[in-house]
């Protein structure tokens, strides 16, 4: 099974001010989505493979980091994860408003990761 780092997520009180900030690191915005009350998808030219995501956060949330998602090649490899027992929170879904195939678990310290493919 072949995994890579698909997007890091942070949670933000303001979208336009997180991009203008990263911006002048040299990121570009990539595409606003409507999940999680609002998005904005970034890359670095230099790093292109990894896309850093800021939502807004919500009522009872702290700004800050939210998780990481691994990206996987398929459904199958998801489900292989699943049958060894890996503690998948739910069953891979698509999220409309992202528009990607997700599905999370938890560490043993209960951060929360996602999962993609």
């Amino acid at each position: 099974m072949k995994t890579y780092v698909d997007h890091i997520n942070y949670q933000v009180t303001d979208l336009d001010r997180i991009s203008a900030l990263m911006r002048q690191l040299g990121y570009v915005e990539i595409r606003r989505t409507e999940h999680h009350g609002g998005a904005v998808e970034m890359k670095n030219p230099a790093q292109p493979e990894l896309v850093l995501e800021f939502t807004l956060i919500r009522d009872g949330e702290k700004p800050g980091f939210n998780h990481i998602c691994f990206g996987l090649e398929g459904e199958q490899d998801v489900a292989s994860l699943k049958a060894s027992g890996f503690p998948l929170t739910g069953d891979l879904h698509f999220s409309s408003g992202s528009g990607r195939y997700i599905t999370n678990f938890k560490d043993p310290d209960g951060n929360k990761w996602q999962i993609t493919c």
